[in-house]
């Protein structure tokens, strides 16, 4: 007798400006991609629900939510995972709330309905969707190598803040301020990783409210790049941070001997 349908939420991840749902539909043991799941969104504080059909929020009773008008189709992408991007600027919200969410597949016989709950926050509600928020998004850099993290923001703003944590979780560095490149609204903060590992950064916008974090790993990839370039030119291949030797290009203490 086959197994009956499961459905796993991966769960909501918030991407900018924007809130990501992701589930995956599999049959017996197998992805599902064939399926047709929808969403509902239900706003908790006023119990209404998300009218697709006219892009605003409608009071509902139970037998309502049944209704394709507050049901939107899910996008596969594949392995029977689904996903729908919920932009909550796209409905006016601009307060923080909690949402439930409604996930059905109601094809035969992958017949499956679950349920999420998810924040949206003021961040995330009008302020990345701004654009605010960190620009260089580095994942990996070298042990001791000294970068700038970018931080976007209105022009002029002098509480630019930056909150930095240690891959052991202990605050590194607290409420340090950014300074702005010009008039750019772009801000800057010099960082260097003495530790390998994954340091999270927590930037504030004290003049707009917007806040916004990453994750930048030191050491890692970088270093193993680094060993094998020492190794390349200690054979007397030149990578190309090193570059050729030859009469166009003057020898460099790595060429032995120089070749031009």
């Amino acid at each position: 007798m086959s197994q009956e349908p499961v459905t796993i939420v991966g769960g909501v991840y918030i991407l900018g400006s924007f809130a990501r749902m992701k589930v995956t539909i599999s049959y017996g043991g197998l992805p599902i991609d064939t399926a047709l799941p929808t969403v509902t969104f239900i706003r908790d504080s006023d119990l209404k629900a998300l009218d697709f059909m006219v892009d605003n929020w409608a009071t509902v009773t139970p037998t309502q939510l049944n209704e394709g008008r507050f049901k939107a189709p899910m996008t596969l992408l594949g392995q029977g995972t689904y996903y729908y991007d919920f932009d909550p600027t796209d409905y006016g919200v601009t307060e923080e709330d909690i949402y439930t969410v409604i996930y059905r597949n109601e094809t035969t016989p992958y017949f499956v309905t679950a349920e999420d709950e998810f924040l949206v926050t003021p961040t995330v509600a009008g302020k990345s969707s701004q654009g605010f928020g960190f620009v260089k998004r580095t994942l990996n850099v070298c042990l001791n190598v000294p970068i700038k993290i970018g931080f976007k923001a209105v022009t002029g703003c002098t509480e630019i803040k930056i909150n930095v944590y240690d891959p052991y979780g202990n605050l590194l560095i607290a409420g340090a301020t950014m300074q702005e490149f010009g008039h750019t609204g772009i801000y800057f903060f010099d960082f260097l990783g003495r530790v390998d590992g994954d340091y999270l950064l927590l930037g504030e916008d004290g003049c707009s409210g917007a806040s916004d974090a990453m994750m930048l790993n030191v050491g890692g990839q970088c270093e193993q790049l680094k060993r094998i370039e020492n190794l390349l030119v200690g054979m007397n291949i030149n990578p190309p941070s090193v570059g050729p030797c030859g009469s166009n290009n003057p020898c460099v203490s790595s060429c032995k001997p120089c070749n031009g």
